[in-house]
């Protein structure tokens, strides 16, 4: 692993985002361990319980919760996601998963930012349905497993969060 961590331009606008549970302890956990990320960031979760958590790291919102079981609630998180993207034009985001934040990934690489997708170690098995999607198009896709890693190009293994 490099231990060298990468320069950050202090114009950088850098979102994280995670959903409820794993995927937000994930992203905590990866945010401790990298002594090289801006001051200040935006972020996006999908649970109203979880802003004051993320609002500790910069201006939150909250997109809500949905499936591809719901396709109702999906279409308003789809429009929550275009307007938070629309709004803040952030340079890349950093990303734990969930199917809201694919949508939110979809968006900033539509505004021509990064993605740098981290598939949760709970998919021991295989990536993530939305991981196999954003793997699609985004700038670095991560698994937590060396053998998911080893199955799907393009995916890298670089450690465990957890």
């Amino acid at each position: 692993m490099n231990r060298n961590p990468p320069q950050v331009r202090p114009d950088l606008k850098v979102c994280v985002g995670a959903s409820a549970g794993g995927h937000t302890t994930e992203l905590f956990a990866l945010l401790a361990h990298s002594s090289w990320w801006p001051r200040e960031v935006v972020a996006v979760t999908t649970l109203e319980i979880l802003r004051p958590q993320f609002e500790q790291l910069g201006p939150t919102t909250v997109t809500g919760e949905c499936d591809r079981h719901r396709p109702w609630a999906a279409v308003l998180v789809l429009i929550r996601a275009w307007k938070f993207v629309r709004r803040e034009r952030p340079d890349v985001i950093v990303t734990t998963g969930s199917l809201p934040l694919a949508m939110v990934c979809a968006f900033v690489k539509l505004f021509r930012g990064r993605v740098v997708w981290v598939d949760s170690v709970a998919q021991s098995d295989d990536l993530s349905m939305s991981g196999r999607v954003v793997r699609t198009f985004a700038d670095r896709t991560y698994s937590q497993w060396p053998s998911i890693a080893a199955r799907h190009a393009g995916v890298i293994y670089a450690g465990e969060l957890l």
